[in-house]
């Protein structure tokens, strides 16, 4: 199990001179629009029910922020399937979308991160959601246990 901490995502305005890891990704001021509630009570993610998502599955959350954090920090540790489910042939690399969380940029235009995986290591980005062209980039979702 990883442990998820229970801060917040902060958007942190950064320069490039000072910028860490997930903290600088442009020049743009970006604002929290949504983030999904879905994981806000767990303490702890189990990377086994991490999924892929290509459209609805039942009793599945969108990861947001915190996941996204979490996942930066053990990134050389997201299960191999991850990876495997995400590969994007038109792209040549594996890339899953966090859709949980939802950012705009000045000019309105929603966004999430990325995190993308070629040749063994892992980036991370932002891009429009939604694109209008282009291969469709799967998004990351955690499977929630079925409650009798």
């Amino acid at each position: 199990m990883w442990h998820l901490d229970p801060r917040p995502f902060e958007i942190v305005r950064c320069t490039s001179a000072n910028h860490a890891p997930l903290s600088y990704w442009s020049d743009y001021v970006y604002g929290m629009e949504h983030e999904d509630p879905g994981l806000d009570n767990l303490t702890e993610l189990d990377p086994a029910r991490i999924v892929v998502n290509y459209g609805a599955k039942l009793h599945v959350v969108p990861m947001g922020g915190r996941a996204l954090r979490l996942m930066w920090q053990r990134r050389q540790d997201i299960p191999e399937k991850v990876w495997k489910d995400s590969f994007v042939k038109e792209l040549g690399f594996s890339q899953v979308s966090f859709d949980g969380l939802r950012l705009s940029n000045p000019h309105g235009v929603l966004c999430s991160f990325y995190l993308r995986r070629r040749e063994k290591q892992v980036f991370w980005g932002l891009a429009p959601m939604r694109y209008p062209w282009g291969a469709p980039v799967p998004t990351i979702a955690y499977l929630l246990p079925v409650l009798a």
